[in-house]
């Protein structure tokens, strides 16, 4: 199935230049004519924030391509009973507009993986909702039709105050990581860098609690010690700027990876150098480019998470190596907090290096209750005979 829609780009049916829900031109506040235009004119707003560029222009994308294909009709005539249908077309997305992960160029790319989760979809709406209200507030759109569905809710969620986070490495699947480390091949140039830099890598991201983005970003000189210790210059979600504490470990796995790429240990003021810097083929670190990208860094560690299952599963631990192959660079984010929170570091503090908004929001890291539930869950037997 094709899904290159250019040929709806110069049809009036499709573009959207009559769309019925095109607000009054007059009072349009963008440079766009057509539903194309106006919604690259919504990206160009995220330009800066890399990783929600890449959320908002997928499920942009989608949008688009399903409206001209599916409904055959412009993004701008779609109605709320329009975007009824294109949510339980997420929920079950047809098998021809389902792929595997591949580049947008290939012909094997599709739209879909698969059904989404539940997850997975409030991401997509809230995403077309952002575009559909900034498209009103433009003066492209006249209303947003999407809002006028109610959000369905059939499983009420718990308040947050009760709401855990699971998506965190517990302290054996955190000792495998660690364990995976040390056990590293070492037989050339190659598996040494891997080795180090996969030690900064796991220090830099479960003792900072960065976010991919951010560590992708990180410069040497983003690392300062001042009068009260060390800490991370960060800009992080939202572009606010803040400062991370950094313990003793972190302080010495930096001055250990510079070290091994043969800088000097302390970085210099200004200096413009990548914490995680681009490689050539032959294992040279380049400090002239910019450092590895988050996608690359997602790669290292699933490839990484990979060799950590193996030994997990091999221990006979099948239940955590199954989850440890789900995990991603945000788990050692959710890993961090949790880490912070169980060495029983002042909650408050915690808080303002996760730099939550919200307590509520650390609170959702304690697992106390959890444990104590759990273990008293033990006592109650049934009896069963051991034949």
């Amino acid at each position: 199935m094709n899904f290159d829609i250019s040929y709806s780009f110069t049809d009036h049916n499709l573009n959207g230049v009559n769309g019925h829900f095109r607000a009054d031109k007059t009072l349009k506040q963008i440079n766009a004519d057509t539903d194309f235009e106006a919604v690259n004119e919504f990206l160009r707003e995220y330009e800066n924030s890399p990783d929600t560029l890449r959320g908002y222009t997928k499920e942009c994308t989608r949008l688009l391509i399903w409206s001209v294909i599916h409904l055959g009709k412009p993004l701008s005539s779609m109605t709320r009973n329009d975007f009824d249908t294109y949510i339980k077309f997420l929920e079950n997305p047809l098998p021809e507009w389902c792929g595997k992960k591949t580049s947008k160029d290939s012909e094997d790319w599709r739209p879909f993986t698969g059904p989404m989760s539940n997850s997975a979809k409030r991401t997509s709406i809230a995403s077309i909702n952002s575009l559909l209200n900034w498209l009103v507030n433009a003066g492209y759109l006249s209303g947003n039709p999407l809002g006028l569905i109610r959000a369905r809710n059939k499983n009420k969620s718990l308040p947050t105050q009760y709401k855990k986070v699971e998506r965190f490495l517990d302290p054996d699947m955190w000792s495998a990581l660690l364990n995976t480390v040390e056990s590293m091949p070492l037989n050339n140039d190659a598996d040494r860098y891997n080795q180090e830099r996969m030690r900064f890598m796991l220090s830099t991201f479960t003792l900072l609690g960065g976010r991919i983005s951010e560590v992708s970003k990180t410069k040497f000189s983003d690392f300062k010690s001042t009068v009260g210790g060390w800490f991370w210059e960060v800009t992080g979600k939202g572009e606010k700027d803040a400062t991370v504490a950094m313990p003793k470990d972190m302080v010495d796995a930096m001055m250990r990876w510079r070290k091994f790429l043969g800088l000097s240990p302390l970085p210099k003021t200004n200096e413009n150098i990548p914490a995680l810097p681009y490689v050539n083929k032959n294992y040279q670190p380049d400090f002239t480019k910019q450092g590895i990208k988050p996608r690359r860094i997602n790669q290292i560690l699933k490839e990484f998470f990979e060799r950590a299952a193996i030994e997990l599963s091999l221990g006979g631990q099948e239940d955590k190596a199954e989850k440890i192959m789900m995990a991603s660079a945000h788990w050692l984010r959710h890993t961090s907090i949790t880490q912070k929170v169980d060495a029983g570091i002042d909650r408050y503090l915690v808080q303002i290096e996760a730099r939550h908004a919200d307590a509520k929001t650390t609170n959702m890291y304690t697992h106390d209750e959890e444990k104590v539930r759990s273990q008293e869950a033990q006592k109650h037997k049934l009896g069963w005979s051991e034949t």
